[in-house]
């Protein structure tokens, strides 16, 4: 027996083998995302290919690593209003830490910057260097950016992460998930 028979016979079926590849089931995919199950399935379809990036396999859905890639870049090609430029990627402030962080990481994350006290459903953002529109449930613990007469911010606005907007239009986008519990606390 040479050393090929050996390896041909210890090693899997085809099929056995590629299904090792979708690893990650629907459910785990949906929480770690931040999705419902139903926003996973229209994303599936609009972004994967059976067999390549998911499968079923007793009648539940699992993902390839790179297929939970693929439906990542698609939300964000789809949400990111303009194309980022180098003038965005300057340092920037996080909200509640003393630290900075590159603004590459925090880039798709809107800052309010002011809130409309007669229609409080609406708040106003920069998303990106864009000024944009943003719908929320109730605008009342939500916190505006303040600067001073020099242009230094005095008080950070509220940082809405990219994965709770819905892009509607270039300057108007739905906010999905809980509005925060008390002034400026998620």
């Amino acid at each position: 027996m040479t050393t090929d028979d050996v390896e041909r016979e210890l090693a899997l079926p085809e099929e056995q083998t590629r299904t090792c590849l979708f690893d990650v089931p629907e459910g785990v995919v949906a929480q770690r995302m931040g999705l419902r199950e139903e926003d996973l399935d229209y994303l599936r379809v609009k972004y994967l290919n059976p067999g390549e990036d998911f499968m079923s396999i007793s009648g539940d859905l699992y993902y390839a690593e790179d297929g939970i890639h693929k439906i990542g870049d698609g939300i964000i090609a789809e949400n990111m209003p303009t194309r980022a430029t180098s003038g965005d990627l300057t340092p920037t402030r996080v909200q509640g830490k003393g630290k900075t962080e590159d603004a590459a990481t925090v880039i798709l994350d809107a800052v309010v910057i002011e809130i409309y006290p007669r229609n409080p459903q609406y708040l106003k953002a920069l998303l990106g260097g864009n000024t944009v529109t943003i719908k929320v449930n109730n605008n009342a613990n939500f916190i505006a950016q303040r600067k001073d007469d020099q242009g230094n911010i005095t008080q950070h606005g509220t940082i809405i992460p990219s994965r709770a907007l819905a892009m509607r239009s270039s300057v108007l986008f739905d906010f999905i998930g809980r509005c925060p519990r008390t002034r400026g606390r998620w």
